[in-house]
């Protein structure tokens, strides 16, 4: 599926086959600061920003989708883990637009959530974590993907906490390797402290965030 550079928050809302097939896109979008910004707001913008706290980044991330990027010489592709070089910096060059988002065709058996804490409803993320699996025909769960957000200089894929699942019977994960995976993924945060809140604060919270996220994708690959 592609999602064009200039498509609102808002608009993935009302996109009904992208509720069917990637619903954790619109659980993003329904936590997307207000209705008001939702309606001006477009995912291009919000991944060209390159905050670590962006909202789109890390769901986005977990669902493997790559960018397209166009000049006067051509199209490029990249996937979007590829895209961030650093705080509002991106792999785009001089001369070079961001066009659309593309997502692989979802897995059968594979669901995708996301979690974030912010001091209130509307602000940015003081933290964030996307996290998706997918199981095999055994129902044991054969690709982990877990994203940070708004805890490192870019959203940051923690593929130590990942290997931790891959693997093992969606029937047999225990409250203990989650938690195991939870402190992997904040073990690789590298937070800051600002206005906002602590490093140290951060850093616990994705750890929880985390466990939630994959709590969740559990609970729904074992229904």
């Amino acid at each position: 599926m592609a999602i064009g550079a200039l498509a609102t928050i808002a608009s993935l809302q009302a996109h009904e086959s992208l509720g069917r097939d990637f619903p954790v896109l619109l659980d993003m979008a329904d936590r997307f600061a207000t209705p008001q910004i939702r309606n001006v707001a477009t995912v291009g913008g919000n991944l060209c920003h390159a905050v670590p706290s962006a909202d789109c980044a890390p769901p986005l991330m977990a669902l493997g989708a790559e960018v397209t990027i166009l000049s006067t010489g051509g199209a490029r592709t990249l996937p979007l883990e590829s895209f961030f070089e650093g705080p509002k910096k991106t792999a785009l060059r001089d001369g070079e637009l961001l066009t659309e988002v593309r997502i692989p065709h979802p897995f059968a058996r594979s669901v995708c959530t996301f979690e974030r804490m912010a001091r209130s409803y509307v602000d940015i993320a003081l933290a964030s974590a996307a996290c998706r699996l997918s199981i095999d025909e055994g129902n044991s769960i054969s690709e982990a993907r877990i994203v940070l957000g708004a805890v490192a200089p870019v959203p940051l894929r923690v593929t130590e906490a990942e290997e931790l699942l891959v693997g093992v019977p969606v029937a047999t994960v225990t409250d203990d390797l989650l938690d195991e995976v939870a402190a992997r993924a904040a073990a690789d945060a590298r937070p800051i402290s600002d206005v906002r809140t602590s490093a140290a604060y951060r850093k616990h919270v994705s750890a929880v965030l985390v466990k939630r996220s994959a709590a969740e994708a559990v609970r729904r690959l074992g229904e």
